[in-house]
């Protein structure tokens, strides 16, 4: 504790000193505040005493460096490399160059954050400061789950130890607050701790960085809760909201973890050797059958953009997939589900062909075949703009019949997404030589529309989907098709 005090006194020496030659009032009303924040901090060490000052001092670096990051560009530069002098001196790792900016990370978990072991309990541990560095290491060269799970997975370690700050992970290399089971003998040993609310649970103590991610990985594999995991290999955000129910109580869990994603795949970025990406240029579910529910049912045709050498834009983390792709995912979920709405969907998928124009018309002369009542283009959205937002459906002008589609699918979309309405109430009317003409105009007397439901440019709009799911989607598109189709007497 001491050398603690000792470091906080040098800083506010420097503090002075910097206040003595601030040149504007603003500089010194920061320096200022910054004073007074570190003379709080002072006096929360002095509380603490020798009561658990290991961890405390630990916790309180972390106060520490916030008053560095805020005074950087405020103060000279030469005050600043004294500070990791300072640091070293103190046994502190305190770090002097600028934070990298991070995402909102969304509501941390309790579980573990908010953890302080109990009285009595084993506090030995191999864990390091320097131990989420080393964390990402040792993922990166991790290879027996997918590039996906490891993004996932790793977003998920980043929201439960707030970086590899939270207690757990400093001291017993549980990144992932995870609990002890019976069934994680061997890959780790139990340790009691006591969290704010006084109750003591029982966690898992690693003995290193690698036996956390291979004890992680038995957690979930071992799991009766989460059986079926395997099948998200291929989709990360899908993996999160399968397990989420099950390893979270914290209703914004999931969608706190998706905006990790970019973060996670920026971090994994740099010698990542996972496998198995669906990103291949062809969607990861089968289109080949054609969904024929008994009864009286409507004929719909679900064209999907693009191609496989041609798979338009990528949508950015969560998401991160190609139009293509993600909407192959899409189709395959409206096929599995269009019995219940009554409707008999085929898929069809564009070939590529030097000329767009030809490659679109063909997929619809196929279409035209199957002779359906109503045609419809799965796409998403893309623009330089990384903030624009929200849902439209493109149609040809003059055509009632389609513009009744339209609003049908826009209005279950809106419910659905929950994001604004682009154009006239999420209609887009095209004309001739406009994106999307070609493919709504092919079918003369087929209505025929073109969905853009969101933005695959912007992170927000990409998080939403993310956290909605594929299949939520798809049964979003079943519901407008049904209720047009109710609204125009079109049931065979």
């Amino acid at each position: 504790m001491s050398d603690t005090l000792d470091t906080i006194e040098i800083i506010r020496g420097r503090l002075r000193d910097s206040f003595a030659q601030a040149s504007t009032d603003e500089q010194k009303q920061k320096i200022k505040a910054e004073l007074k924040r570190l003379s709080d901090l002072q006096e929360e060490v002095v509380l603490q005493e020798f009561e658990s000052v290991a961890d405390e001092i630990r916790a309180l670096t972390s106060t520490l460096q916030q008053i560095i990051d805020n005074l950087t560009g405020v103060i000279g530069n030469f005050f600043l490399q004294d500070f990791d002098k300072i640091g070293t001196q103190a046994g502190l790792a305190i770090r002097t160059a600028p934070p990298p900016t991070q995402p909102n990370s969304g509501r941390p978990a309790k579980r573990d954050r908010s953890r302080q072991p109990a009285q009595g309990s084993d506090t030995t541990s191999s864990a390091s400061l320097d131990g989420w560095a080393g964390l990402i290491s040792t993922y990166r060269s991790y290879d027996k789950v997918s590039a996906e799970l490891k993004i996932a997975s790793l977003a998920q370690w980043i929201q439960e130890s707030g970086r590899g700050t939270s207690p757990l992970a400093r001291k017993y290399n549980n990144f992932g607050g995870i609990k002890y089971r019976a069934r994680m003998q061997g890959y780790c040993t139990p340790v009691d701790y006591t969290g704010s609310d006084g109750d003591s649970t029982t966690y898992c103590n690693f003995s290193s960085l690698t036996a956390f991610i291979e004890g992680y990985w038995h957690f979930i594999a071992s799991g009766d809760s989460y059986s079926g995991w395997e099948r998200y290999s291929h989709n990360g955000a899908a993996y999160i909201r399968f397990i989420a129910p099950h390893y979270s109580a914290d209703p914004n869990y999931i969608t706190g973890v998706l905006r990790l994603f970019e973060e996670s795949g920026s971090l994994l970025k740099q010698g990542s050797n996972g496998s198995g990406s669906s990103e291949d240029g062809a969607p990861a579910a089968p289109l080949s059958n054609v969904a024929t529910p008994e009864g009286s049912t409507a004929r719909v045709a679900i064209v999907i953009g693009h191609n496989a050498r041609s798979p338009g834009s990528s949508a950015v983390s969560p998401l991160s997939r190609t139009e293509f792709v993600f909407n192959g995912e899409v189709a395959a979920y409206m096929l599995r589900n269009a019995a219940q709405y009554n409707l008999e969907l085929k898929v069809f998928t564009r070939q590529s062909n030097p000329s767009v124009e030809r490659e679109i018309l063909a997929a619809y002369a196929e279409a035209a075949a199957f002779n359906p009542v109503c045609a419809v283009e799965l796409h998403f959205n893309s623009s330089d703009n990384s903030a624009a937002t929200g849902t439209e459906v493109l149609l040809a002008g003059g055509k009632p019949a389609a513009a009744a589609l339209a609003s049908s699918i826009t209005s279950a979309l809106r419910s659905s997404l929950g994001l604004p309405l682009r154009g006239n109430r999420g209609l887009s009317v095209v004309s001739r030589g406009d994106r999307g003409w070609i493919s709504v105009s092919a079918l003369p007397n087929v209505p025929s529309v073109l969905c853009e439901p969101f933005f695959g440019s912007n992170t927000s709009d990409c998080v939403t989907v993310a956290g909605l799911g594929e299949e939520k989607l798809a049964l979003a598109y079943l519901r407008g098709l049904r209720e047009f189709v109710l609204s125009r007497n079109l049931v065979a």
